[in-house]
């Protein structure tokens, strides 16, 4: 009978997880990155919100909020842009491919002067999203990231970023918001 009721509960776990990528869910949550090296650091945030329109394909929003401290040298970037994800498979550990562009305005402050410059940035890459239960999970991003800033050479390279997602179903987001 102990059996029996562990492999229902399995069976029952397995059709909640399908439901979190459908059409009409939601998404909502965020990535961060931090570095840290001698005299030189650097956080980044992005949230994001985003919506399913197919089966396993969301395309979203995002803020991005990113501090650099490299001696003297602070540099603040904030950012908008959309993104968009697409998942494979239906289990615990779903990879995926993900793309952004972000719209950033940059203010590099130092001892003496304050320049603000405008950016495009773009990351392409993919992961995997490990799902903690049916509604919450954690990602790991790998990718390539490259930032164009007016008047000067376009830099790009290796990232890596750390995520959390929320996952709500058209019929949470019902109740929430009463519709």
């Amino acid at each position: 009978m102990k059996k029996i009721l562990l492999f229902a509960a399995f069976v029952i776990s397995v059709q909640l997880l399908n439901a979190q990528t459908d059409k009409g869910d939601w998404m909502i949550g965020g990535n961060l990155a931090f570095n840290t090296a001698k005299n030189s650091a650097n956080v980044a945030f992005d949230p994001q919100v985003g919506y399913f329109f197919l089966k396993n394909l969301v395309l979203g929003a995002q803020l991005t909020v990113d501090y650099n401290e490299q001696g003297s040298i602070h540099i603040t970037d904030l950012g908008v842009g959309p993104f968009v994800r697409y998942y494979f498979g239906e289990t615990k550990a779903r990879p995926f491919f993900t793309g952004d562009m972000s719209f950033i305005n940059s203010r590099i402050k130092t001892e003496t002067t304050t320049i603000n410059s405008d950016a495009f940035q773009y990351f392409l890459g993919g992961g995997a999203s490990f799902f903690i239960n049916e509604n919450v999970a954690v990602d790991g991003i790998l990718g390539y990231r490259h930032s164009k800033y007016k008047n000067e050479d376009g830099t790009g390279g290796l990232s890596f970023k750390v995520g959390f997602q929320v996952f709500l179903s058209h019929r949470q987001v019902s109740r929430i918001t009463g519709r």
